[in-house]
């Protein structure tokens, strides 16, 4: 049945070059998925940000995973070997909330964001677009733009997504298909 809602979207634009700093959405996590039958797991993603990139300011934190993402949990490795803890709270697909920070990382810093899932389900669930799959996002406006990309290889190189994308990309191969859950352009 169809139904209407009060959704939308508003763009500010400004000239080139007439902003300070300007920020992306940049996506950290794993698409190395492959949540066994009835019980709970975790799986963990490391970005290794750009070290030529200096300071890497991060403004807002937007956790996402689907229906049976229960907890997720982003902390800061720094360089020096202590951690930080950037995010940590239950997920809720129904309710998902950003949260603002004003969190800074240096270079040599990296980030560990880890997605805990309870899959009551009799079947295997892997990484995936629909609800009914997973993910683990952790969606981190910073800037500068580009310093938490990575250098990507496969299929979807090259897309907007890969370029703000600072996920462990490998860890697909430990995913219940293989290399056939990555996603296509």
């Amino acid at each position: 049945m169809p139904q209407t809602d009060a959704s939308g979207v508003r763009f500010c634009t400004a000239p080139q070059n007439t902003r300070a700093h300007t920020a992306a959405v940049h996506f950290t996590g794993t698409e190395g998925i492959c949540l066994n039958p009835n019980s709970m797991q975790s799986v963990s993603g490391q970005c290794v940000p750009q070290t030529n990139q200096g300071d890497i300011h991060i403004v807002n934190i937007w956790p996402h995973m689907h229906k049976l993402g229960v907890h997720q949990q982003i902390v800061i490795n720094r360089a020096g070997g202590t951690t930080e803890t950037l995010h940590d709270a239950p997920f809720d697909f129904n309710s998902q909330i950003s949260y603002p920070t004003d969190t800074v990382i240096h270079p040599g810093d990296t980030l560990t964001t880890t997605c805990s899932y309870d899959n009551t389900t009799s079947a295997k669930v892997p990484f995936g677009e629909d609800t009914q799959d997973e993910m683990c996002y952790g969606f981190l406006t910073a800037w500068p733009v580009g310093a938490l990309t990575t250098p990507m290889t496969g299929s979807a190189t090259g897309s907007i997504f890969q370029q703000l994308r600072c996920e462990n990309n490998l860890s697909i191969l430990q995913s219940c298909n293989g290399l056939a859950d990555i996603p296509k352009n």
